[in-house]
């Protein structure tokens, strides 16, 4: 029997079958995986501090703080008035904490890509000229004070430009004493972390308004815990930047001195690992009750979270 030799048309449906295999595997191949993605969020983490520094030096240990020591959390008021010197002058004043990270970029050269994590889906790079009807769309970023306005129905789209919770610089209403983030703080104290999971936003889970669902076990049951943890990474846990400037992967919300949730305020009698979570998006009430209390928040659609069923 003889064998049938390959004509030219043989070939070339051969290659073409060979190039659309190729093209329908690459985006599969060349999509960064979840580790991927941890990777890359730790990286932005340990560049951000290396901007907290440098603006903490020249701000006598300071770390960023906007809207000055008498201000509150709240939405940021003018946020692009930039030949305003009265931006943060006026009584009463407000800013958010996402403002407080934008100083970095206004003031140390940071890059908005360095705030986004690349597992937060929400999260868009912040580019003035997306906001089109607002005069400064044209303009130089480090001319803006905050990563845009306030959406009163999303409590964004400052939220949706940046994907981290930073230690909150604002004291609680009518609290004495302001633990804002300093530069001579305690080592093993977290400043920075994932997107916490009580401020999310409205991508997340639109339909499910429920309130937070998070049960402590002490690590024995972290099916449980992972309630607790960012949406940043599908809720296996989150990067931690501390104030020594290393960075670690946490499975479960608690850490630091006190081992307590990163994401409430204080401590619960007889369990340092929860706390009391804040009331709402720019709770007057919400801030560290001590120098030891570990309080990470963020701006975005407070929604809480659901247990899975």
């Amino acid at each position: 029997m003889k064998s049938r030799k390959l004509t030219l048309a043989d070939v070339l449906i051969a290659v073409a079958v060979i190039v659309i295999a190729m093209i329908m595997l690459l985006p599969a191949l060349s999509r960064p995986t979840t580790t991927d993605w941890r990777a890359v969020c730790g990286a932005n983490l340990s560049a951000l501090y290396k901007g907290l520094l440098i603006y903490a030096k020249d701000n006598n240990d300071d770390f960023p703080r906007a809207g000055g020591r008498r201000s509150y959390w709240g939405p940021t008021e003018h946020w692009d008035e930039p030949f305003d010197p009265n931006t943060y002058k006026r009584k009463p004043s407000s800013a958010t904490i996402g403002a407080s990270l934008y100083l970095l970029i206004k003031y140390d050269d940071i890059k908005p890509e360095m705030f986004i994590c690349g597992g937060d889906t929400g999260a868009k790079v912040f580019k003035l000229r997306d906001y089109k009807k607002n005069k400064l769309s044209k303009q130089d970023l480090k001319l803006a004070w905050d990563f845009g306005p306030t959406n009163a129905k999303t409590g964004s789209p400052p939220a949706r430009h940046y994907s981290y919770a930073y230690d909150m610089p604002y004291a609680p209403k009518d609290f004495g004493a302001v633990y804002a983030p300093r530069a001579r703080w305690l080592p093993g104290e977290p400043i920075m972390a994932d997107r916490s999971p009580y401020f999310v936003l409205k991508h997340d889970d639109p339909k499910n308004p429920a309130k937070p669902v998070y049960e402590f076990t002490g690590g024995k049951d972290k099916g449980k815990e992972q309630w607790g943890n960012s949406t940043n990474h599908n809720r296996q846990g989150q990067n931690v930047l501390f104030y020594d400037g290393h960075v670690a992967w946490k499975t479960v919300p608690y850490c630091g001195h006190n081992n307590d949730n990163i994401y409430t305020m204080a401590e619960q009698a007889g369990n340092p690992a929860a706390g009391s979570l804040p009331k709402g998006l720019f709770d007057k009430d919400a801030g560290r009750q001590n120098e030891n209390d570990a309080v990470l928040l963020n701006e975005g659609l407070f929604q809480g979270t659901v247990a899975p069923k």
